[in-house]
């Protein structure tokens, strides 16, 4: 849920979607690749956050546990 919010892109004032059925949650941010970014820099894993403020307090919280691993473990689960 933390990353639907922090990568969302909040520019065009959509918010996250966050939709629940019996069997699942769907979690849906806004956004694409961030501007400047490529899609070698994408499945490079290279830390981009688009709301870095937020993503800061979401760290200082506790509620992440260390910036730029999502991408990473993601492309470990998934071919």
């Amino acid at each position: 849920m933390v990353n639907c919010i922090v990568h969302n892109d909040f520019t065009h004032e959509i918010p996250p979607v966050f939709e629940i059925f019996n069997n699942r949650i769907v979690m849906t941010s806004y956004g694409g690749l961030i501007p400047g970014q490529s899609e070698e820099d994408f499945f490079s894993c290279s830390s981009m956050p688009r709301n870095r403020e937020l993503m800061r307090v979401f760290k200082d919280l506790g509620f992440v546990e260390q910036l730029g691993s999502g991408m990473s473990r993601i492309l470990k689960a998934y071919d």
